[in-house]
């Protein structure tokens, strides 16, 4: 679970250019404790109909972040100006120049590069020059200095190829993210929403040789689509997984109801090397663990309900790992709606470690037009095994999260919560167990149309250990547009349970929340206020 306070800005000199400044700071609770990072930009950005420039400045501690975040930034500090001019309809010139500090080891990268590009009706041209560094604490530095070109061609209607070819000079190829790259690519529309590609990539540079192949699709949304928390990048203890539950993702339309998606990826090392990694959150450029995947996944659309499913496969020199993942939601009547998914993975490593996770969660909401009343719960029933010859860790969990809405009046309205856990913990020969509950309770009031006031009540309390926490909080809200609601407040007092702490702030001291409602119209409503049109 993790909380997120920050706060932004932003001013406008003239039509043109504007100023913005942020900063956010997240406090996560896993396994092994919480964490607390944080992250600061400052940029200025320019745009007119000729040239477009940005020149900022941001900072990413390591344990900034909820899971969203880019893990190329992770860790690092970060300095740069770019820009891009039109020359005219068909040709553009672009420029970058950045220093990237990495916090964890102190290493610090600088990266410089021109390009000027070409476009006609049935082809693109482009060239560059590229210079990139990293230099470590011992004062060594690792160096690649590039000629680039990149080039499409549209064959057919349907068909368009690709080459792009980065081509490092004699005796300038240290550095690991910046090898000498080959990549033939082709891509063929099946039809005006689906697209199937094909590409082979060939690196090569002072540290390793490597081939790598991606074959896959990659589809528009069809019409009626709209914007949802179904498309995820998430990190977990199960590692980095790019998927897509609605289907918008490398999907093949087969009717206007059904859906299909497949892809293989591959990469191979054809020269083994000691290779470094300037930040180790990120996958190496070149080279790295050998490894194929390939996935399969469906998806059926009605009008009032929805089915998704995937299966997934990686064998890898380390890992093999086969992941699972289905999921139903719809309206059972209106004002009824109810959904509910299953996920699994399985994996053996070659170091004997077996591993399984596997989340069943179910979910029902109670909105009617007619009733004063909102009812939201979920279930989930939890598994996490994890096995070598030396240990065992066998878990499973039982977490149920209930809230009840109720108007009181035209201008006040009460909360009721209660979460229940059921845990059964088992670590080589001893067991563990023990049953724990929230119940909460909360009261706002309209001050205005446009702001309120709350105060909250909770107890968390575990039976096992016989041990209860109290929270109590104060806070104040404001409705800064339709369909978003921003609150600051203080816990006088507070506890913290990555079981029940997601919806809620619970930790004792100040925070800021803001939510917001997303359907067709609100996502559109919010995107307008957002760019200020």
């Amino acid at each position: 679970s993790g909380d997120l306070v920050g706060m932004d800005a932003k001013i406008a000199i003239d039509e043109k250019t504007n100023i913005r400044a942020e900063m956010a700071t997240t406090k996560t609770e896993n396994a092994a404790g919480s964490e607390e990072g944080s992250a600061y930009i400052a940029e200025v950005v320019h745009r007119s109909p000729a040239f477009q420039g940005k020149a900022y400045a941001r900072v990413q501690e390591q344990d900034f972040g909820l899971g969203q975040q880019s893990a190329s930034e992770s860790g690092t500090r970060k300095f740069g100006l770019d820009g891009q001019y039109r020359f005219d309809p068909a040709t553009t010139a672009r420029g970058e120049v950045f220093r990237q500090y990495n916090l964890s080891t102190g290493a610090i990268r600088d990266v410089a590069q021109v390009q000027g590009t070409y476009s006609a009706d049935r082809y693109e041209l482009g060239a560059g020059f590229r210079f990139a560094e990293d230099e470590f604490i011992t004062g060594e530095a690792k160096a690649s200095e590039q000629v680039f070109m990149n080039s499409k061609y549209r064959v057919t209607d349907r068909a368009t190829m690709s080459l792009n070819h980065d081509q490092s000079l004699p005796g300038s190829d240290e550095n690991a993210d910046y090898p000498t790259r080959t990549t033939i690519g082709m891509d063929y529309r099946l039809t005006e929403a689906t697209t199937l590609f094909g590409a082979q990539e060939f690196t090569s540079g002072a540290t390793g040789d490597t081939s790598a192949t991606r074959v896959g699709f990659r589809a528009l949304p069809w019409t009626g689509s709209s914007l949802n928390s179904t498309i995820e990048n998430q990190q977990t203890e199960n590692g980095v997984r790019l998927f897509s539950v609605s289907g918008l993702k490398q999907s093949w339309l087969l009717t206007p109801k059904w859906t299909l998606d497949a892809s293989v990826d591959r990469s191979a090392t054809i020269r083994e090397s000691s290779d470094y990694q300037f930040n180790t959150n990120v996958p190496p450029a070149s080279g790295g663990e050998d490894f194929t995947a390939v996935s399969l996944g469906a998806g059926y659309k009605e009008q009032k309900w929805s089915w998704t499913g995937r299966v997934e496969k990686r064998f890898a020199e380390t890992e093999e790992k086969i992941g699972l993942f289905t999921g139903a939601a719809g309206d059972v009547r209106p004002g009824l709606g109810m959904a509910g998914s299953f996920q699994a993975f399985k994996s053996n490593a070659t170091t004997g470690l077996r591993r399984t996770n596997a989340d069943l969660r179910l979910g029902l909401a109670y909105r009617p037009q007619d009733s004063s009343w909102i009812v939201l719960d979920r279930l989930d029933y939890i598994v996490e095994k994890q096995e070598d010859s030396l240990s065992r860790f066998d878990n499973w969990r039982v977490v149920n999260n209930l809230v009840a809405n109720v108007r009181v009046s035209e201008r006040s309205q009460l909360s009721l919560q209660y979460g229940s856990k059921y845990v059964n913990e088992t670590i080589e020969s001893s067991d563990f167990r023990g049953y724990t509950h929230l119940p909460g309770l909360e009261l706002r009031y309209d001050l205005t149309r446009s702001w309120d006031a709350g105060v909250r009540v909770s107890m968390l309390q575990s039976f096992e250990t016989d041990q209860i926490d109290y929270g109590t909080g104060v806070s104040v809200g404001y409705t800064v547009a339709r369909n978003m609601w921003l609150s600051v407040g203080y816990n006088l007092a507070g506890f913290r349970d990555r079981a029940f702490s997601k919806a809620e702030f619970t930790a004792e001291g100040p925070f800021i929340k803001l939510r917001l409602k997303f359907d067709q119209a609100s996502a559109r409503e919010a995107v307008k206020w957002f760019s200020g049109q």
